[in-house]
């Protein structure tokens, strides 16, 4: 009989033993996910059984997991550990391991096939910094030294690690994680390891001793249902051991009423049939759950503005689809779907895999065009800059991988040659990592595609002039690290991007920083079309209450328009000291605050839409009460009501709001905003996905500010040449009102003061011909 036989007989003798002798045997079986099968030469498919061939590859096997679980016993799978055991409130035991560097635990395992493994750690508590990280050692060697353990809110909630793979060799081979720091690292519930059919193996084996070596072992295959009446389960073919390697195909029979949905112990993934490989003992489990799921969806059809959508509700069959088809009424137009789907398909066919509510939208007129043109304080001339053009004309530099963006930065210190980075595809760190860009001008850091992303990757751009960045998705950026810091700098346009991290249980206020954090007198900064979701704190505008900031930050000027933040709680934006200007924006299911003025800052906020939104505008939610002009918004749902303690509308004059811009109907925000905002919608040429053109080189030609005006408005005109002009006002029926300038004007940028005090509150067009055509910008003149 083999060391193995023995072994796995005296396992199952342990067992039957009943009594204290069960703590003992401290590994148990258990499914975390579907693994793909995993071939001899380290590529991956997905499972054969599923339609993938695997034409030209001799051998592959099904991956099994093994849970080691915390125990105050030692002796198998779980061998040592410094520290003591603890038991959570949920009556689960971890290890709460010292808190020194170089302590740790210490697992023993054993496999038959050399390779690459998958481990895994569940953990919870510990933690003095919001990530901590982690040595990994296997067969006593360093394997990694950046092993993350995400601090969980609490003593009593668990998080569980990324899979870090490794490289284990045939026979026992002994895993460590230890501290690196004299801080707490997480208290560990269990490890898991994924691979071909690891064992926990026996402390006392040394490393490298085991592997199952016997050409003649056979092994005792035990297949149940969980639970015992939720169907059958059967193998073939049947016998009461098997050959060494011998493969055995296990089959899932739901009863009437019970479906299938996954295996358990030696077995992984969520097909009925699944093949086992016996080079061990193998324990199987059918996983069977009541048939609760519905069989029919609910859709909730509805209309805002003038017109109607069919089929009105109605209940469709689960996976089915169906056709909404919006019509308008007489005078309007439809512009967008929006609730749980966007866009503007007209028929729009539904799969309809959970309830769903979708709303067609309607307006009277003509909707907005989308303008995905600079405007705001980015394009405002200031401290050097007419307006901000980033590295327009310099050299196009490919990055695709960390090395190559941290190498880029470093070469920008103290360099102010236009330059445009097109990063391409998933840049991401196993810890966190922040490339600063300081002290220089003139860069564009725009994404390829609809792929480009910075996972765990922070930038910081600080004392910088002349930046855009666009098209690029920032996400997951640990505590105390933001996704995107703008300090010190002034010229930067941040638009269509996509800022996020998670949110949820496990998820702490620390866990994450900010998505987007603008400090330091940072100025002429405009932040457009881009989306901001699942996450606590989220943008962040000044930073500190500090009174000797004070005078630094009243510079900040920021413009945020035409963006879309959803599932978020705080900082929607949170401003001190500076000016913001919001319009245009969508805020939906927001848990705690939109925006908080705070320390004297000052807010304009016109023709956003509040969506459920706890408190939409405060400005003494904080210390330092701040000032807010609302006009134009909407709030809606369950949104409640605003805390405005201070107006100052008269504040935001030709001084301050030194820019034109279009007002869209708030009416509009619904569909136009979800549909158009973050990465895909433009690419780094300045062309919109879906053959539109940017309209922006014409229309930066004329400038009309304040807008809304009231005695007086500024219309700024660049022209490339010398040549007589003629300026009108029109109403947006084209009738001509007020006076007509005729004049020459030289090339250049030139402004015109035109009075508007005698005219009536409405919309106009300011209408400016030139031998290239007519210019036209609206005026609102309240």
């Amino acid at each position: 009989m083999t060391n193995r036989e023995l072994k796995n007989r005296a396992r199952k003798v342990i067992l039957a033993g009943g009594g204290a002798f069960m703590l003992l045997l401290t590994t148990t079986f258990h499914p975390v996910k579907a693994v793909p099968l995993l071939i001899s030469n380290s590529l991956e498919v997905t499972n054969t059984a599923e339609g993938t061939s695997a034409t030209s590859i001799s051998r592959f096997f099904r991956a099994s997991t093994v849970r080691i679980t915390a125990t105050a016993t030692a002796g198998t799978g779980l061998c040592s550990f410094d520290g003591s055991i603890r038991v959570t409130n949920t009556s689960i035991s971890v290890i709460n391991i010292s808190n020194t560097a170089g302590k740790g635990v210490t697992w023993k395992v054993e496999v038959t096939t050399p390779g690459t493994y998958q481990l895994q750690w569940n953990y919870a508590g510990g933690g003095s910094a919001a990530l901590e990280v982690a040595r990994l050692l296997v067969n006593q060697a360093i394997v990694s030294e950046t092993v993350s353990f995400l601090k969980p809110k609490d003593s009593n909630t668990f998080l569980t690690t990324e899979l870090v793979p490794v490289t284990l060799a045939k026979g026992v081979n002994e895993i460590k994680i230890e501290s690196t720091a004299n801080a707490p690292l997480g208290d560990i519930a269990w490890m898991e390891i994924t691979g071909e059919d690891p064992i926990a193996a026996d402390c006392s084996q040394a490393i490298g001793s085991g592997g199952n070596d016997d050409p003649n072992a056979t092994f005792a295959l035990s297949a149940s249902a969980n639970p015992a009446q939720g169907g059958t389960v059967t193998v073939n073919p049947n016998a009461s051991t098997y050959a060494k390697n011998t493969v055995v195909t296990v089959t899932a029979t739901p009863a009437p009423g019970y479906v299938f949905t996954g295996w358990g112990g030696n077995a992984t993934g969520t097909s009925p049939t699944t093949a086992v490989t016996m080079n061990s003992e193998k324990s199987v489990i059918a996983n069977f759950a009541l048939d609760n799921s519905p069989t029919a969806f609910q859709i909730t059809a509805t209309t805002r503005g003038e017109g109607t959508v069919s089929p009105a509700s109605q209940l469709v069959d689960k996976n089915g689809t169906v056709t909404l088809t919006a019509t308008a009424a007489a005078g309007w137009q439809f512009i967008g779907w929006s609730g749980d789907t966007t866009g503007a398909v007209n028929p729009l066919t539904v799969r309809m895999n959970s309830a769903k509510t979708i709303t067609a939208n309607f307006f009277q007129g003509t909707p907005p065009a989308i303008n995905n043109a600079m405007t705001g304080y980015a394009s405002t001339s200031g401290e050097g800059y007419t307006t901000t053009t980033g590295g327009q004309g310099g050299r196009i530099i490919q990055i695709s991988t960390l090395a190559e963006l941290e190498a880029w930065a470093a070469s920008r210190e103290r360099n102010s040659t236009p330059e445009i980075v097109h990063i391409s595809g998933k840049i991401s760190s196993p810890a966190t990592m922040v490339v600063t860009i300081k002290d220089g001008a003139n860069i564009s850091i725009l994404g390829v595609g609809a792929t480009a992303e910075l996972q765990n990757v922070g930038l910081n751009i600080r004392e910088y002039k002349n930046v855009i960045v666009r098209n690029l998705k920032l996400h997951e950026v640990f505590y105390p690290n933001d996704a995107l810091t703008i300090d010190e700098s002034q010229h930067v346009w941040v638009d269509h991007c996509e800022f996020y991290s998670k949110i949820g249980a496990g998820i702490g206020v620390d866990t994450y920083d900010g998505l987007l954090d603008i400090k330091k007198g940072s100025r002429y900064v405009t932040v457009s079309w881009s989306y901001f979701h699942d996450h606590m704190k989220n943008v962040l505008i000044g930073h500190t209450d500090n009174a000797a900031a004070e005078a630094e930050d009243r510079a900040i000027r920021v413009t945020f328009h035409h963006n879309y933040f959803s599932n978020t709680d705080g900082r929607n934006p949170s401003l001190r000291w500076g000016a913001a200007h919001l319009y245009n924006n969508y805020f939906k299911n927001i848990t705690d605050y939109g925006l908080a003025l705070r320390q004297g800052a000052h807010g304009l906020i016109e023709n956003n839409v509040y969506e459920n939104v706890k408190l939409p505008i405060s400005t003494n939610k904080f210390d330092g009460e701040g000032f807010a002009c609302e006009r134009g918004n909407l709030f809606i749902g369950t949104s409640g009501a605003n805390s405005i303690t201070q107006t100052d509308c008269a504040w935001w004059n030709t001084s301050n709001l030194t820019y034109s811009y279009d007002l869209d109907p708030v009416e509009t925000v619904f569909a136009l905003v979800p549909a158009n905002v973050g990465v895909g919608k433009v690419d780094v040429t300045g062309t919109v996905m879906g053959g539109k053109k940017d309209q922006g080189q014409l229309n930066r030609q004329l400038r009309v500010y304040p807008n809304p005006a009231t005695d007086e408005a500024v219309l700024e005109l660049t022209l490339s040449k010398t040549e007589m002009v003629k300026i009108t006002l029109q109403t947006l029926g084209g009738v001509k009102v007020g006076a007509t300038l005729t004049k020459t004007i030289p090339a250049g940028v030139n402004r015109v003061a035109y009075k508007t005090n005698s005219l009536k509150a409405g919309v106009y067009l300011v209408q400016v011909e030139t031998s290239e055509g007519a210019i036209r910008q609206r005026l609102v003149i309240q």
